[in-house]
């Protein structure tokens, strides 16, 4: 009796202070981090609407932007329901959706303003005076990276935000002291029923942790005496499967020591036990997705699960495409002690079969261009070759006509070998500073008279200040000329060719745009290969390694070279080199 009470006693005592510091725990907790989720929610609801506009509004010339910069804040802020402006390096006010720009201070040392002209994302809360309200404020750049022209703010006031916070932490607190009221009752009615039992069980769980297997000793026939012997139950497989799992361990880690390749231990019903870092990274899914799964419920694939069974049980090796990719699959059956477990192993053949393809596609390619001019060659030496001798006329036309073909092999060869030297890093470049406008208007003056005669409307623009870069200019000049030429070849009579210079921070912009039939949405990724003609039904001339050759002399500068088109809308190549500052 005297434990009996001096359990209820003490125990109540305890457990009510704990609870109710638990319970005060909880509401803070509840209420802080339920505020700071709203408040979160909130500031990435606005983030992700400053950076939707950001990146429509990236896509309009930097002019135009300018110039209609408060049209494009009011319409921005009239679908997104806050406060727009734009803010160009300066810190100069461009637009406001709320205001007229010229009575707008300087916003240069705005905190979000500062981040967002670093490239990063601004976010301030503070008191605007403009609007006599507590506003949060978030900068984004209107560019990728830097040097950022262009930076677009939102603004709404927080007062809204700030009622719901207080509503939040009312709720929250009011939860939380009900749910203690209750718990208080029920503890001390329920604590002294199962705290003995409980302990026994813990002890012999711990006692398991420790190595040592004791079972439970319980008279009782309620839930916890039911528990007690599914404690037991469990206590004795865990046991069992314990040995079997070292066993079985061994095993795994002597075939992962000996394979390289994606390893995956299954069990009887082709659910996943183990999982080897190559495997995750070739089937792209992280241990936790796949551990306790078949391959079908974690990849959704029924031929990679029907693949990976044939491999097991038939050890086979099993050729399969999952995930755009292709996979070799092989595997074994093995044991320990009464079940069978199996082995898979898994490797990844894409990168193999790619440089396969690309080398069918190269000797495909390269047999192509030498088959015409070979075949020529063969049939007019062959004429000349005739008993009795063609006259002296078609003999010098036939030489002629040799001639041009050799010098068309040649032209290939020499191109090939320019590509190869540049590619490996061999080639040797006199490397100059100069302004590049010197060399667009050499290129546009040797071209006008081709634009004049394929009657297409030939354009060169210009910036007032010297674009100077760092490259070998002949080199570059063959570039260039490679870019041009597949302008004008796909671009009809009446229609325009342009280029365009300008300076970005620290780089040089060079877009050559034409208003051609424009490139297809499957040849896009391939247009800078060599040999790669992505107008093949048109029957164009040339080598087709013209813009790889290009890409590769642009690269070599530190530069970049990239396409953006549309079929039949024209094409834009975008050639961006180092400024180089004297």
């Amino acid at each position: 009796m005297r434990i009996r009470l001096n359990f209820g006693l003490k125990t109540a005592l305890l457990y009510s202070a704990i609870a109710l510091l638990a319970f005060v725990a909880v509401g803070a907790f509840i209420s802080l981090y339920g505020g700071e989720v709203y408040l979160e929610g909130r500031n990435s609801l606005l983030i992700k609407e400053a950076q939707t506009a950001a990146q429509l509004l990236s896509n309009i010339p930097q002019d135009e932007l300018k110039n209609s910069a408060t049209f494009y804040a009011r319409e921005i802020s009239a679908k997104a329901g806050v406060r727009v402006t734009l803010i160009d390096s300066e810190g100069n006010v461009l637009g406001d959706s709320a205001l007229e720009a010229p009575t707008l201070e300087n916003h240069l040392n705005r905190p979000e303003v500062q981040k967002a002209l670093k490239g990063e994302v601004g976010l301030e809360r503070r008191y605007s005076t403009t609007e006599n309200a507590r506003n949060l404020y978030v900068a984004v750049p209107l560019e990728e990276k830097p040097p950022i022209s262009t930076v677009l703010r939102l603004s709404v006031p927080t007062a809204i935000w700030d009622a719901d916070l207080e509503k939040i932490y009312l709720y929250s607190w009011l939860s939380v002291g009900s749910g203690f009221g209750l718990f208080l009752i029920l503890g001390l009615f329920f604590s002294g029923l199962v705290r003995k039992p409980i302990q026994e069980i813990v002890g012999a769980l711990v006692g398991f942790k420790e190595g040592r297997v004791t079972s439970i000793r319980s008279l009782r026939s309620d839930e916890i005496g039911q528990l007690a012997g599914e404690i037991n139950s469990l206590m004795s497989r865990i046991d069992a499967l314990s040995r079997k799992a070292s066993s079985l361990e061994e095993k795994w880690n002597a075939y992962s020591k000996m394979e390289e390749d994606g390893v995956l231990i299954l069990n009887s019903n082709w659910e996943v036990l183990k999982v080897s870092k190559e495997a995750s990274k070739i089937l792209r899914l992280t241990e936790r997705q796949l551990l306790g799964k078949t391959l079908l419920e974690s990849t959704l694939d029924h031929n990679l699960a029907q693949a990976a069974k044939r491999a097991v049980e038939s050890s086979t090796k099993e050729r399969i495409s999952f995930d755009n990719r292709v996979l070799l699959l092989s595997g074994t059956t093995l044991s320990a002690s009464e079940q069978e477990y199996a082995i898979l192993w898994l490797k990844d053949l894409t990168e193999l079969e790619n440089l396969r393809a690309i080398k069918r596609d190269f000797v495909a390619n390269v047999s192509h261009e030498l088959k015409t001019p070979i075949s020529s060659l063969k049939i007019m030496l062959e004429t000349l070759l005739q008993e009795p001798t063609p006259s002296p006329e078609v003999q010098r036309d036939f030489l002629q006509r040799s001639y041009k073909e050799v010098e068309y092999l040649q032209s290939l060869i020499e191109a090939l070998s320019r590509l190869s030297l540049i590619e490996s890093g061999k080639a040797s470049f006199d490397l100059q500073v100069s302004d590049i406008r010197g060399l667009l208007k050499e290129l546009h003056d040797s071209l006008r008279e081709r634009a004049l005669e394929q009657g297409i409307d030939f354009q060169l623009e210009l910036p007032e200040e010297p674009l100077s870069v760092k490259a070998d200019f002949l080199s570059l000049r063959e570039a260039f000329l490679a870019i041009l030429d597949n302008a004008f070849k796909f671009t009809p009579q009446g229609r325009m060719v342009q280029i365009q210079a300008v300076r970005q921070g620290d780089w040089v912009t060079v877009n050559f745009r034409d208003q051609g039939v424009g490139i297809a949405k499957d040849d896009l990724p391939r247009i800078f290969e060599r040999f790669y003609k992505a107008d093949k039904g048109r029957g164009t001339v040339g080598f087709g390694i013209g813009l790889s050759l290009a890409k590769h002399i642009v690269e070599s500068f530190s530069g970049s070279i990239s396409v953006i088109s549309e079929e039949g809308k024209g094409a834009l190549f975008i050639v961006r080199l180092p400024f180089h500052r004297e």
